[in-house]
């Protein structure tokens, strides 16, 4: 977990004895950590944890409110990432909502799907992330470019910007490892909207994939299971348009 605050909360103990309340939860954590706002406090699947939504991650509790845990719950029968899992149905974007003028768009045969993408040119899971995007057609991607790992991410982002082709300076790079041409001392541009933007949404850590129905996938996931995200958020608006 990347907040100082939840980090340094590692396995900490609570001077607090409670019985499996949300409210006592809910009030130790509050007390303890007054930084750290609550969204939500609830069971979490099968494991006899209490699961603490601040908003952008998950932490655990005990039931007496004594231990809090950061950290990912994995099932380890099918090998699969629990606490990834709740946070996408957790974190639902609007997506009619986001600011397209910021992004820069991509677009593929017809163009008919859609998907947010917010990606750091310097991220090496976004690039992995990219090959797989390569394999789909007839879709447009918006690109928010969210340079978080530093100054030679924010020059690079710049220089991609910056270009009289923009998509294709970005698929160069991302695909082919070419580098754009230096931005020009002109060219001014600030990605400090996108980045707000990332915040306001709960993102912490760079590939997201935002899809129509507002649910996201995170990390480099392969072309078939874009695939079936991009159905089923085209069935879900469809469903919803009714």
């Amino acid at each position: 977990m990347r907040p100082k605050v939840i980090t340094a909360a590692l396995s900490l103990v609570f001077a607090v004895s409670a019985h499996a309340d949300p409210d006592k939860i809910r009030e130790a954590i509050t007390k303890n950590f007054p930084g750290m706002e609550v969204k939500s406090v609830q069971l979490a699947a099968t494991s006899g944890l209490w699961e603490v939504f601040n908003g952008s991650d998950i932490v655990y509790a005990d039931s007496n409110a004594t231990v809090f845990i950061a950290g990912q719950m994995i099932d380890l029968t099918t090998k699969r990432n629990l606490t990834q899992a709740r946070l996408e149905k957790l974190l639902v974007t609007d997506f009619a909502a986001l600011p397209t003028s910021q992004a820069m768009t991509i677009k593929r045969g017809d163009g008919t799907r859609r998907v947010a993408l917010f990606a750091d040119p310097q991220c090496s899971f976004c690039k992995k992330l990219e090959v797989e995007l390569a394999k789909l057609d007839d879709i447009t991607i918006d690109v928010y470019l969210t340079p978080v790992l530093g100054p030679t991410s924010v020059d690079r982002a710049k220089d991609i910007a910056c270009a009289v082709n923009k998509a294709q300076a970005w698929d160069a790079w991302m695909l082919k490892n070419e580098a754009p041409s230096k931005a020009s001392e002109k060219c001014d541009v600030s990605f400090d909207k996108n980045l707000a933007l990332g915040r306001s949404l709960g993102i912490r850590a760079v590939p997201i994939l935002v899809f129509t129905d507002g649910s996201r996938m995170a990390g480099a996931q392969p072309a078939t299971e874009i695939e079936k995200r991009l159905a089923s958020s085209s069935a879900t608006q469809k469903l919803a348009t009714k």
